[in-house]
């Protein structure tokens, strides 16, 4: 006579999806590890814009939309790339016209990335830094998404030098 154990089979099942979940995403702390792997890619520099602008339509041929209206351009020696960067002011919103499968931010201090396909989490990472200059952090998925919530896990003011999608 065999005996089964369902329970047993119910949390190996639970374990086998939740590996295959987090397996259909990469996080990335090296932007040249980025970059080799969602190769050629769109990099807003904020540069194009005045410094003091507040985003919202600005990168709308692009692809994407500032969605916060308190996300600011200025100048700062943290933003280590070009010396321009976001302020913004808590969070930042930015909502994609097309899917996309990959994100990447140049940042001085703290974040976390969210993806969300429409008002559905689909992933939040881990958090990344958190003091000082120089950082990138990235995520690539399987699964699309339409919209990515940039967060300063340490103070939730965020700042943003470069982003890559």
């Amino acid at each position: 006579m065999k005996l089964r154990c369902p329970t047993l089979s119910y949390a190996c099942a639970s374990i086998l999806l939740a590996t295959a979940a987090s397996a259909q995403f990469t996080e990335y702390t090296s932007k040249a590890a980025y970059d080799a792997a969602v190769g050629p890619h769109a990099t807003i520099h904020f540069t194009e814009v005045a410094l003091g602008t507040t985003l919202t339509t600005h990168y709308l041929a692009q692809g994407l939309t500032f969605t916060d209206a308190n996300d600011a351009t200025i100048s700062n020696s943290a933003f280590l790339v070009d010396g321009i960067g976001v302020n913004a002011g808590g969070r930042i919103n930015v909502s994609f016209s097309a899917p996309q499968n990959h994100v990447g931010v140049d940042f001085p201090g703290a974040l976390r990335i969210e993806l969300y396909n429409g008002a559905s989490l689909l992933y939040a990472s881990s958090n990344f830094a958190g003091s000082g200059t120089g950082f990138f952090g990235g995520v690539k998925s399987v699964a699309t998404f339409n919209r990515v919530l940039l967060i300063d896990w340490v103070d939730d003011l965020a700042f943003i030098d470069e982003f890559h999608f």
